[in-house]
This record gives structure tokens, C-alpha cells and sequence, in this order.
């Protein structure tokens, strides 16, 4: 686990701590004490009723098996049977289908009104209090006809009459339930703290159903929008499940909702709840923890969930609720096994260690082992406590799960922004390559428009010596023409070596250095002057000072010279092609020098000047790179170039350069 997950989950567990430590203290401020009795009797006279509640457990209770009597068979003395003594801690025995318990409370007789709070278990009950009946569920009988079994939570208070003990009797009868039957223990105190303990027991639970309501609906919502994430549904129901079997067992909250509910309902959903929150934990296991349980235990947990639940839904509660005590072995028996294959599958299996699965695994045991005590507790004491075991590890587990699913997100959220970022990187590196398909393209492009003109120029004066020698008419300009095809032979050699450096993916450094702009125009004149005679044009270099100097690379500007000479050419007869540099225009800088290329031809059309620098563009059906090129260069050495023309009245390529010193002189 990364080191700012631990400490977010280490920050979270203190934030639950603390706020079920504060929902602790405002819910349960009730103190309550069993005090010392005798069977059947309970002194309370110096019970301090102020500060806490009595607890009176039902082993303080006198038993009249198989009776149900009435207060007057106590007065006229009809009660001929001796009662059941229970012994201190006997809290699971068999008291039959049907009876009678008895107590007498030694009250302080001061005039003040106590209060008896308790809920009567699936059964059904009447209470009386000094011979009057304040209470009843149901209708006990002698026989399963005469018996109508009801279930609820029941708050009465009543008055001690001076100098008399109060007597607490108790019918039940079960004829419907195949567990034992019996009363719960009651609270005993005063008004005010009997009202408050009903409230606050009774808030406490409402909270709780409430949060467990609150993740159902979260967890349910989750797999609407992730349906292929079933942990989502089994955890959703699982909470669901928790959270009704906790409405109907605790405190019977669940009559207070629903007062009109059937028995019979009311026991069903219990065991439906029992069956449902098995059976969705278990799969929420399987889903979380891949290849964890067997698909043959998970299959046989589902045969017999189904079939308890049909049995719950088919016969009567008499027959199902006989078959619990199996139920509740075998759930307890599947949570052994499901704890042995959780802590398996986390310590062998590397695919279930992450963050996630070490909290769910911490959580789900949790939730195991108090579930099981939780069983254990209610089979052998026949009551739970107000917030059940089970409740408080589907707590746990539901925290758990909360942080679990936070750094599962969390995770995910970083592998999504490292896949985001790797295809950020991907885009970028196929948007270089794209970049440089297209650099190697134009420059390829550009070397093959470059090496025409030295063929070019190489075909021409290799033309013109060939004439001479025919004529038998060599001189010192012969020379000169072989010479110049020798240097052109060289820079198409460099142009192969361009090409060379570009398939070997090297870059090309060029030298920047300070060249005389006026010995430019006129070597590039020379270079050009063979072919612009073939079109009987005339080159012509113009200057306003002796020297001044570019701040350049030779070749480049050379080049670019060439280029815009033969283009020229190319669109000039019988015409004046002029060059020319100046420094200190009008639109110049002072570290500026601006060249000219001139000529009085066709000129260009208005619709076509401001394309012409474009690659592919031409007016006369050429490869339309010249331009481009020209351009190109130019801005690499941080100038500028335009076109000036007028159709049918010449053309001048303007291109301003960096310039270095400046000499002065006549022109």
C-alpha cells in the first residue's frame, strides 16, 4: 500500500472513530443494573431510580408451567401448582407450549409513576401490573386454535400503590414457533429515563437502518452504472438484508412502522433476511476475491438458500422455524470456510493483495466472527443485545468497503491518467514522426528541385564547351566553363551527401557567416548568365556602396538567388534581369539588408501572388518548390520575403537578411 494510502485510510478510520464514538455518547446515555433478588422477588427500595434503570432478567421470574393465570387466581388462592425456580444464568430452557410468570417489585411508595419497557418476542403475550392488564399480543391459548401469536415492543407505566408490592405477570403461548418460547427481561425505572431509553435505543436503531439503507441505495446505484461489477448488487443486498433483519429482531422497531403487519409476515421476512444475507455476502466474496470459493460450495450454498427459502415461503413457521438451529450450523460451518478461503487466496494469491482486498479481507472476517458469536450468543441466552453483533461487523465491513472502494477508484484513477498520459506521449511521438515523414518529404522534395539546377547548369555549359570543341574555338572562357561545371559536379556531390546525413536521421548544421552581399549578386549573375542567354536576357547587379556584408550562410542565400534568377528566366525574352542590395531603406532596420531580383517579363496575376510561396503552387505548371524553398531559407536566417508584380508589367522578389559591417565607398 502506497504511503499517501495509508495515510488517507489511517485519517478515515480516525474520522468513523470519532463519530461513532460522539453517536455513542448522544445515544446511549442510559445506565442500567440488575439488582440482587430472590425467585420470584426484587427488592427495590433503595434502588437509586434517578441516575440509571433496573434490568430485571427473566431468571428472576417465578414459572408456572403450563398455566395461564390470572391475578384473581392469586388473590382467591386457586394457585395450587408449584413454580419453576430457574437458576442465576440459565438463559436457554424449554418451558413448554404455554405459561404463566410471576414477580413482585418492592417500589418506593412515594407517589411516583415508573415506567416497564421490553417487546414481546414471536409469541404471543399479556402483560398485568397489580391485577390490571396493561399490554397484549395475541391472544395466548392452551391450544394451537385458541392461540393468535403477535409481536411487538410494548412501553407502560403505572403508579405503586403504598405499602403493597407490584406484581408483574406474564401469559405467553407458543404453539406457532419451533424455537423455545419465553418472555425477554424488562427495563424497570422511572418515567423520564424509561421515555429516554425507548428513544434512544429506538434512535440508535433508525440511524443505523438508515446508513444501511443509505449503502444499499449507493452500492445499487453503483452497479446501474458499473453492471458488470456484480460485487456492487451482492454487497447492495447484503446491506439491505442487515438492515431489515435488524428493523424486525431488535426491539421489534418494525411494528412501529408497520403496526398492521402479520405475524406471519413479520417471522417470514426474519428468516428471508437470514437466508438473503447469507447468500448475497457470500457472493460478494466470490466477486471480490476471484477463484477464492469453489463454484461446487457456492452452488450447494445456493441449493440450500433456495430451498430454506422456499420452505420458509410454503409451509407454516412452525415447520421452518424447527429447522433454523441447521440453518444457523451450516451458515456458521460456510463462514469458516469462507474466512480459511479469504485468508488463503490473500496470503498466496499476489492478484488479491492490493489495498482493496487487504481491508474487504480485514472487514469480511470481522463480520464472520461476530456473526458467528452473534449465533452463539442468541442460542444460548434466547435474546440479543439492542444492536446485534452482526450489526456492528456489517458495520465494519461496509467501512471497510467504503475505503476499499476509494482506493480501488483511486488506483484506477491512476492507471487511467497513466494510460492518458502514455497515450498523450503516443499522440505526440506520432505527430513527430508525422512531422518529421513530412520534413524528410519536402526535404527530399527540395534536394531533387536542387539538383536539377546544377544538372541544369552542368547540361549548359557542358553544351557550350561541347560546341567549342567542335569549332575547334577553345579559350580562356572554355576554361572558365569547365570550371564551372567542376563546382557544380561538387555541390551536387554535396547535395548527395545531404542525403546521406538525412537517411543516417543526422541533423544539418549550417555555418552562419559574414559574406560580401554585392560579390553574392554578382558570383550568383555569373553562375546564371549561360542559361539566361538561351532566352537572350541580360543579368544586371546595381549597388549603392562598394561593399557591405550579410550575416549568412553563402550556400543558402546562393541558392535562393539561383532560384529566383531562373524563375525569372523563366518568365522574361529578350529582357534585363536586375539584382540588387541596399541597406538603410525606408522599411528597413538598421540590422537589416534588403536584395532584390527583378525582371520586366509576363508579371503575375493579382489571385496568385499570395500562393505562390505555398509548396506545389505555380503559375506555369512547374513543381511549384522553387518559392517555397526560397522562403524557407530566407525565414530561417530571421528575414522576410515578398513579391511585387503586375500582370504583364514585370515581377520583383523582395527578401530582407541579417547584415554585419558596412563599408563604405563610390559607386
Amino acid at each position: 500500500m502506497r504511503k499517501r494510502d495509508v495515510m488517507s485510510t489511517t485519517a478515515f478510520f480516525t474520522l468513523i472513530l470519532f463519530v461513532f464514538l460522539s453517536f455513542a455518547m448522544l445515544t446511549a446515555r442510559s445506565r442500567q443494573e440488575v439488582p440482587e433478588f430472590s425467585p420470584g422477588y426484587v427488592d427495590l427500595s433503595d434502588f437509586n431510580f434517578d441516575e440509571k434503570l433496573a434490568y430485571i432478567p427473566h431468571t428472576s421470574f417465578l414459572y408456572y408451567p403450563n398455566e395461564l393465570y390470572a391475578p384473581k387466581d392469586f388473590e382467591s388462592a386457586l394457585v395450587k401448582k408449584e413454580p419453576i425456580v430457574l437458576k442465576d444464568g440459565e438463559n436457554r430452557f424449554d418451558p413448554g407450549d404455554f405459561g404463566t410468570y410471576r414477580i413482585l417489585l418492592h417500589l418506593p411508595a412515594n407517589g411516583t409513576t415508573y415506567g416497564i419497557s421490553s417487546y414481546s418476542a414471536m409469541y404471543s403475550q399479556r402483560l398485568f401490573i397489580n391485577g390490571e392488564e396493561y399490554a397484549a399480543f395475541g391472544s395466548p391459548g392452551k391450544s394451537a386454535e385458541s392461540t393468535i401469536p403477535k409481536t411487538g415492543h410494548y412501553t407502560v407505566y403505572f403508579t405503586p400503590r403504598d405499602g403493597d408490592e407490584t406484581e408483574i405477570m406474564i401469559q405467553f403461548a407458543n404453539f406457532n414457533h419451533g424455537d423455545y418460547g419465553g418472555i425477554v427481561p424488562v427495563y424497570v425505572g422511572s418515567q423520564e429515563w424509561i421515555t429516554e431509553r425507548d428513544a434512544t435505543s429506538q434512535q440508535r436503531i433508525f440511524i443505523i437502518v438508515g446508513c444501511f439503507v443509505t449503502v444499499f441505495l449507493f452500492y445499487l446505484g453503483m452497479f446501474f452504472f458499473f453492471p458488470r461489477r456484480y460485487a456492487f448488487l451482492w454487497f447492495s443486498l447484503a446491506c439491505f438484508s442487515v438492515g431489515l433483519r435488524m428493523l424486525i429482531v431488535d426491539e421489534k422497531v418494525i411494528m412501529l412502522l408497520l403496526p398492521d403487519l402479520p405475524w406471519r409476515v413479520s417471522i417470514g421476512l426474519e428468516y428471508l433476511s437470514l437466508i438473503l444475507m447469507m447468500f448475497s455476502f457470500s457472493l460478494y466474496i466470490h466477486n471480490m476475491f476471484r477463484g477464492a470459493l469453489h463454484k461446487a460450495a457456492l452452488v450447494f450454498l445456493g441449493v440450500l438458500c433456495a430451498t430454506y427459502a422456499a420452505t420458509v415461503v410454503l409451509t407454516p413457521p412452525r415447520f421452518y422455524t424447527g429447522f433454523i438451529l441447521w440453518f444457523q450450523l451450516g451458515a456458521v460451518l460456510f463462514g469458516i470456510y469462507v474466512a480459511a478461503a479469504i485468508i488463503y487466496n490473500v496470503v498466496w494469491k499476489k492478484n488479491n493483495r492490493h489495498a482493496e482486498h487487504i481491508l474487504i479481507f480485514i472487514g469480511a472476517l470481522t463480520f464472520i466472527l461476530l456473526s458467528v458469536l452473534d449465533i452463539r450468543i442468541h442460542r444460548e441466552s434466547g435474546f440479543a443485545f439492542t444492536l446485534g453483533l452482526s450489526q456492528v461487523g456489517m458495520v465494519i465491513l461496509i467501512f471497510t468497503n467504503m475505503i476499499a472502494l476509494a482506493l480501488l477508484f483511486s488506483r484506477n484513477e491512476a492507471e487511467l491518467d497513466k494510460a492518458r498520459k502514455h497515450e498523450l506521449e503516443m499522440k505526440e511521438t506520432n505527430e513527430l514522426l508525422d512531422r518529421m515523414s513530412r520534413l524528410k518529404s519536402d526535404f527530399l522534395a527540395n534536394i531533387s528541385h536542387e539538383m536539377r539546377t546544377p544538372l541544369t547548369i552542368m547540361a549548359s555549359y557542358a553544351g557550350l564547351t561541347s560546341m567549342q570543341l567542335k569549332r575547334n574555338a577553345m579559350d580562356d572562357k572554355t576554361l572558365d566553363n569547365l570550371e564551372i561545371v567542376k563546382r557544380e559536379a561538387i555541390r551536387l556531390a554535396d547535395l548527395v551527401e545531404q542525403l546521406k546525413e538525412v537517411a543516417g536521421e543526422k541533423e544539418r548544421q549550417d555555418t552562419i557567416c559574414e559574406v560580401d552581399a554585392v560579390s553574392l549578386l554578382q558570383r550568383a549573375a555569373d553562375f546564371c548568365d549561360p542559361i539566361c542567354q538561351k532566352n537572350k536576357n541580360k543579368i544586371k547587379v546595381s549597388q549603392k556602396v562598394m561593399k557591405f556584408y550579410l550575416l549568412v550562410n553563402e550556400e543558402s542565400i546562393f541558392q535562393v538567388l539561383v532560384n529566383l534568377i531562373i524563375n525569372a528566366n523563366r518568365h522574361t525574352k529578350r529582357g534585363v534581369i536586375q539584382l540588387k542590395a541596399e541597406q538603410n531603406g525606408i522599411d528597413l532596420t538598421e540590422n537589416e539588408t534588403k536584395l532584390t531580383v527583378s525582371d520586366n517579363g509576363d508579371g503575375i496575376a493579382p489571385e496568385l501572388q499570395s500562393h505562390l510561396f505555398e509548396r506545389g503552387v505555380s503559375g506555369d505548371g512547374s513543381s511549384g518548390l522553387g518559392l517555397a524553398i526560397c522562403k524557407e531559407i530566407v525565414e530561417e536566417h530571421g528575414g522576410t520575403i515578398w513579391i511585387e508584380s503586375k500582370l504583364g508589367g514585370g515581377t520583383t522578389i523582395c527578401f530582407t537578411l541579417p547584415c554585419g559591417k558596412e563599408i563604405v565607398g563610390d559607386e
